[in-house]
């Protein structure tokens, strides 16, 4: 299972806790690496931390042997799809839509003369897959969100911590807004926009 960062880690969550085989994570940005260590140690994970650098999948998937290679939404880097194809891996996009890094992932293997992999293309909605077209001659499925089936997990068995955190929310100003990956300049910019707003900012 491969994500770009914290956030697509956490919509994987479902998927990589429902499937039984053994699993490899890895993430490609920096700042999920915690978040992926984390999971280093649960049951069924053979190894988890930073995705190989682009130009380096082709002796990483060699040495690990994948039978499929999971991502989300838009990961599509012309090396590693290359080397999903040449070394016969399939892969599966979930929540895949035709976005311009996916056409360019495709277009990019064509003009260096290399086949795409074997795409299973797993959209959320009918309306995302019928957004289907010849660019990638994926396979289409349709599932729910497995977003959702994470929130429903994390509901059923609330941690302590979470339990602490409804509190505190609960005695805050209304208005809430919550903040989430957010730059350092970024939150300097938004604090100032919001300072004469009545609530709260988390």
């Amino acid at each position: 299972f491969h994500a770009s960062s914290e956030g697509e880690l956490e919509g994987l969550r479902p998927l990589i806790d429902a499937l039984e085989a053994p699993k490899v994570l890895t993430v490609f940005s920096s700042s999920a690496e915690a978040a992926v260590q984390k999971l280093a140690g649960a049951p069924g994970i053979v190894t988890a931390g930073l995705s190989p650098a682009e130009g380096n999948w082709s002796a990483a998937l060699a040495s690990i042997k994948p039978r499929r290679f999971v991502t989300l939404k838009y990961e599509a880097w012309p090396d590693l799809w290359a080397s999903l194809s040449q070394q016969g891996i399939g892969l599966t996009i979930v929540g895949a839509e035709l976005r311009s890094s996916l056409r360019w992932g495709a277009r990019i293997l064509k003009l260096l003369g290399v086949k795409l992999p074997q795409i299973e293309a797993i959209a959320f909605t009918e309306k995302r897959r019928a957004i289907n077209d010849c660019v990638l001659n994926a396979q289409w499925k349709v599932i729910p969100d497995p977003r959702w089936w994470r929130v429903a997990t994390r509901l059923a068995t609330r941690s302590e911590r979470s339990k602490q955190i409804g509190q505190t929310l609960e005695k805050l100003a209304r208005p809430i807004v919550f903040l989430a990956q957010v730059w350092p300049a970024e939150k300097v910019l938004i604090e100032g926009a919001l300072a004469k707003v009545r609530g709260s900012l988390v």
